[in-house]
């Protein structure tokens, strides 16, 4: 099966299988050992960062330092934009989860840091959740996580960011509401 990483494996190469959503494939498909570990780090971000945000109250520095070290290897292991291949099953992005937490605003800020480009960053907020259409501004808005809201406005405070922020404030979810309506 030619997938993820672009090679080709046959079943004495490779019994990995995962499913490839950020494809738009379904099912299980076959990968390669580099490819299906790349995809456990990116498990294992979601949960991180789902339990996380579900115990913001312990401050445990260890498991922060952990799941930023992971944040930096998913995003610095080729191919570019991994950060947006980490959704949860329901397809809610790595933001719009840390959204829903109520996530601490550095972990946030280094999930936009760890993006190599405006576009990746803008990219990874706009990333919308296969149901309700939302992405991590819609989520913030409609939780009334001001933290992470003010969060996401200061990464895009350039010129360009700013341009791409109106933009992204202006996206419609699938009840046609902006995250400023929300």
């Amino acid at each position: 099966d030619r997938r993820r990483c672009g090679g080709v494996f046959c079943s004495a190469c490779s019994d990995n299988a995962i499913e490839l959503p950020m494809f738009g494939i379904g099912g299980e498909h076959r990968v390669c050992d580099g490819c299906y570990s790349c995809h456990q780090d990116e498990q294992r971000l979601v949960w991180a960062v789902t339990r996380r945000c579900a115990h913001d109250s312990v401050d445990d520095a260890f498991e922060d330092s952990s799941i930023l070290s992971l944040v930096h290897r998913i995003a610095s292991t080729p191919p570019c934009g991994r950060l947006e291949w980490c959704t949860s099953q329901h397809g809610e992005s790595i933001l719009a989860l840390a959204a829903y937490g109520h996530c601490n605003e550095t972990l946030i800020t280094a999930i936009l840091q760890a993006c190599d480009q405006l576009e990746s960053a803008v990219a990874l907020v706009d990333n919308r959740d296969p149901v309700a259409l939302r992405g991590a501004l819609h989520v913030a808005c409609n939780e009334g996580n001001e933290g992470v809201l003010r969060t996401l406005l200061s990464h895009f405070s350039s010129p360009e960011g700013v341009l791409s922020m109106k933009r992204l404030l202006g996206g419609k979810d699938k009840y046609g509401h902006t995250p400023a309506v929300l």
